[in-house]
């Protein structure tokens, strides 16, 4: 039996609900959007919504390390050292999602550990690579055809003056 199925076959259980993700930090610091979590395992799933949970992924990681924030917020980094941040809405949930998280760190951990393997080593589909680091990615690409746009229209409208 492979370390990735011993590890799946843990005891931790799952935790869903609802969280705010602070989708784009750049662009958008203030900007919270609520959407459907699940911790399962080492993993933290964020969804569009629930009822089409499995359609409406967003973002996959595996959870590296947990922070706690001002705020009621978490800050989860993946291994790839990429970050999101969660904000719960009361202290009880606070607690439960934090505990959980790094109830899933350590599961991480014990992957690396274990397997002897560096993110770097793993194929670009493993679950524990997750989807965060490609998701920044296409953002960072979005913001940059946004901005090389809005230069093409001012230039434009220079022109035409």
């Amino acid at each position: 039996m492979g370390v990735e199925q011993k590890l799946k076959e843990s005891t931790a259980p799952q935790l869903t609900g609802w969280v705010y993700w602070l989708r784009d930090p750049v662009r958008s610091p203030d900007c919270w959007t609520k959407v459907f979590a699940v911790v399962d395992h080492a993993f933290l799933w964020i969804f569009q919504r629930k009822e089409s949970a499995p359609q409406s992924l967003l973002v996959q990681v595996a959870v590296g390390k947990v922070f706690r924030d001002e705020g009621r917020v978490l800050r989860v980094i993946d291994p790839s050292g990429e970050e999101l941040c969660l904000c719960l809405y009361d202290d009880v949930a606070l607690e439960r999602w934090t505990e959980r998280l790094s109830e899933a760190a350590s599961l991480t951990a014990a992957f690396f550990r274990t397997s002897k393997l560096e993110v770097g080593d793993l194929p670009r589909w493993s679950n524990y690579r997750g989807t965060l680091e490609d998701y920044n990615r296409v953002s960072k690409r979005t913001r940059c055809k946004d901005a090389v746009a809005q230069l093409i229209r001012r230039w434009k409208k220079h022109v035409e003056e």
